[in-house]
């Protein structure tokens, strides 16, 4: 089982992790799919990990129902 972690992630980690690329995770992100980045200083957005779990888990739930 994966370890939770927690703070902020930047983009590059949340693509790794999440497996999207640049144009998914934006496209994912406009449409309401993926959480919204919160800005972290003038030119810096990072994702709270604790946001990003939850769309895992939800994107499980999803996948187990169908």
């Amino acid at each position: 089982m994966e370890q939770k972690k927690e703070g902020f992630a930047r983009k590059p980690e949340v693509m790794a992790w999440s497996g999207l690329s640049k144009t998914t995770l934006e496209r994912e992100i406009e449409a309401g799919r993926f959480p919204a980045p919160y800005r972290l200083a003038v030119t810096v957005v990072g994702w709270r990990w604790s946001d990003l779990h939850e769309w895992a888990e939800n994107r499980k739930r999803v996948g187990d129902a169908a």
